[in-house]
Parts: C-alpha cells; structure tokens; sequence
C-alpha cells in the first residue's frame, strides 16, 4: 500500500507544479511560481478567474487519464487502480500550499469547495467509469486508431461545453469572487489584529525617530505606511514561513543578509518580528524626513523597489487611511511643523 501512495503523491505533486506553471502561462505571469502573492487590490484588475476554476476541475482528470494510459504497460495493473488518490493528494498539496501561503484570510470557501467537489466526482468518474473497466477489459487505455470516430464526436461535444462555460464564466471573475468590500474588511481586521499588538510600540518608535520633525498628518502617513507593509508582508510571509526563515537563518545561514520578521527586513542578524518593525521604520520614515511631501509611492518603491509591490501595498494603504477610519483607529503625538 506504501507504493501506491509514494506512486500517487509524486504523481499528484507533478499535477500541483503543471498547473502552477500553466496558470503563468495562462495569465501571462512572469514571477517566479512561489513569488509574492497578490492580493489583487489593484482596482484597475480585470482578470478572471475562470480559468483557474477549470484547471482544478478538469486538469486533474485529464492529467490522471494520461498518468494511467502511461504506465498501463510498465507497471502492474493495482498502480493505475491506484490512481483513485491522485487528485484527492493533489487538493492536499493545495491545501498545504495555502497554509504555507497564508491565504485563508482571503480565501472564497464557497468557490474552493465547489472546485473540490466537481474536480473529485470528475476525477474519480473518469477512472471507475472509463479508465478501469478498460483496464479489466485488457484493452488499451490510450485512444486507437479506431477511435478516432468517437474522439470527434467528444470533440463535438466539448466544443458545446466550453461554449456553456463561457456563458458561465462571468460567475467566476475577481469582482464577484473578491468584492472590494470584502478585500476591505480584510485589510481592517488585519489593522486591528496588528495595532492592539504594536500598535504603542509602532507610535513610539515613529515619535522617538523622528524626534518632532514631522508634523501630526505626516506621522499618521508614516503609521498608515507601516500597517499597510506589515499587512502586505504578513500575507505573503505566513508566521509559519517567517519561523521557517528564522530557522534557517539559525542553522545554515548565519552570517549571511536575509530578510526576516514581519517586515521581512533584509539583515544578517537573527531577529524577532517586532525588532523587523524597529528597522523597517526608519526606512520608511527617512524619506519624510527629508520632504515631508514626498509621494507615497515613491517611499514604497524606495522600501521594495517592484511596481506590483507598490500598487499592492498603495492599495492596502489607501483603504487605511480612509478618513473616518484613519482619524478614529490611528491616535498620534503632537508634532512639530518644521516649517
């Protein structure tokens, strides 16, 4: 039984990267697979979704049927009855993916589990209704010549569902999936989450560096700036990821630069999350410091220099600094106007 299943988790990790690698080629993403995230906050943003949602329906199944046509003849007939645990592996993979990814915060459950359920009957409808009575049957599993006849009625007949998938598909784009109220709601309660936890700590390191240079507004700038980098870095640096590059840093790259804590600070000393936000203020703050009305934009990209960086982070801090919520949530010293 442990065959099968080292068989069928390789196999089904082999599915996670081909359809991490499709998705790029689909959207046109040129980022490495496991780069920073987004989280789509970019109001201009008009992808769709519905791609994605098919590759995790039907990719699976397809990706299952040509792992069974190919190993019919190399390995014993139990491997390709098997092959029942591929895709349940591979939502596994994703799902350990997403915990590694920190992306629960900003996940659609009712899109997730739909795409679960119709990629498992899809799947495992295709192998106990098709694949395996061939298998017994003693016939081979990939299409003969013969066939060629019935594939162009399936063709036919494929053709008809992807013209019914493109009515549908406008179920399935960003807006309906990601509503900006909800990428709202999330930023806030990150907000909250972060600023009963540093939020004193934040205020004074901001008020002690700046030493009454900067007056009230800029100050709530400099906060807002920060809240929105430490929302931003959380989501794509997981707790998990973070004490995984501690560990690291610990074991195997000791004096080496890494970037490390909340505000994935590059550093060659071994630091805690809060000792992140110590460093990465300064960094932030300078800028001001220098011209008090320096464009945000330009502070983000001077902390991370990446266009989707900026309009991700900009993004985040323009639902911040909102005005209500801006004058009620974020409390700051009296400053000093230098001029």
């Amino acid at each position: 039984m442990l065959k099968y299943i080292l068989f069928n988790a390789i196999s089904a990790l082999g599915l996670f990267f081909l359809n991490g690698q499709l998705g790029k080629l689909q959207y046109g993403i040129s980022e490495p697979l496991f780069a920073y995230g987004r989280f789509t906050f970019d109001p201009s943003d008009e992808q769709s979704f519905s791609g994605n949602f098919f590759q995790k329906i039907v990719n699976p199944a397809v990706y299952m049927a040509v792992i069974a046509a190919s190993v019919q003849y190399f390995l014993p007939a139990p491997y390709v009855e098997s092959l029942w645990l591929l895709v349940p592996l591979f939502w596994a993979f994703r799902l350990l993916h997403m915990i590694w990814r920190n992306v629960f915060i900003f996940l659609n459950l009712k899109y997730e589990v739909t795409a679960f359920f119709l990629s498992i009957l899809l799947s495992e409808g295709v192998l106990f209704y098709i694949i395996l009575p061939v298998l017994h049957q003693e016939e081979s599993i990939w299409i003969p010549p013969t066939a060629l006849r019935d594939a162009l009625w399936y063709a036919i007949l494929a053709y008809i569902a992807k013209t019914l998938w493109e009515i549908m598909r406008q179920s399935f784009d960003g807006a309906n999936l990601y509503p900006y109220e909800r990428r709202r709601m999330i930023v806030i309660k990150r907000y909250a989450k972060f600023s009963q936890k540093y939020g004193d700590y934040i205020r004074e390191i901001v008020s002690s560096y700046s030493n009454g240079a900067l007056i009230a507004e800029v100050q709530k700038e400099v906060i807002s700036l920060v809240y929105a980098i430490m929302i931003y870095e959380d989501y794509n640096r997981s707790k998990i990821m973070r004490t995984v590059e501690r560990m690291v840093k610990t074991l195997f790259m000791r004096h080496r630069t890494m970037s490390l804590g909340i505000m994935q600070v590059r550093t060659n000393q071994l630091i805690s999350d809060k000792e992140s936000i110590k460093l990465a203020i300064p960094l932030i703050i300078d800028p001001f410091l220098t011209d008090i009305y320096v464009p945000i934009h330009a502070v983000i990209f001077q902390y991370n220099p990446s266009n989707e960086y900026v309009t991700e982070v900009s993004a985040i801090y323009d639902m911040l600094t909102e005005k209500l919520f801006l004058e009620r949530d974020i409390p700051v010293g009296n400053g000093i106007d230098k001029t």
